[in-house]
């Protein structure tokens, strides 16, 4: 890097206009499928998704992240699970989850954090 480069470096504009960081979480009920109900059948493969809206709006597309917080499932058998974020805007997003094979489960909660730039 020359002299001519970091003159215009430092003489370069500053914005002083900087929106707030916006963390926001939530905890939500995916489904209570006992005794009757998809995930409970254990027979194949099976998925729902659950959108998601948040309480605030985010000038850009968040990052979210997804975390199983409760679970119940038969002991008889393996417990699979594919949980994912999916569709995320500014608005919301969606959880996918999805469970096959010979797995049953009667319940699942998850939490979720999704942390950008404030509107």
């Amino acid at each position: 890097m020359n002299a001519s480069s970091l003159d215009k470096i430092e003489s370069a504009p500053v914005r002083k206009f900087i929106r707030p960081a916006l963390p926001q979480t939530g905890r939500i009920d995916l489904f209570n499928h006992y005794p009757d109900g998809p995930m409970w059948a254990g027979d194949g493969n099976r998925s729902l998704e659950v959108r998601v809206s948040f309480d605030r709006l985010y000038a850009y597309k968040p990052e979210v992240l997804l975390s199983l917080a409760a679970v119940d499932s038969a002991r008889e058998q393996n417990l699979r699970y594919d949980l994912r974020v999916k569709d995320v805007d500014t608005n919301g997003f969606t959880i996918h989850f999805a469970t096959w094979s010979d797995t049953r489960i009667s319940l699942a909660t998850v939490s979720w954090f999704a942390f950008g730039t404030a509107q």
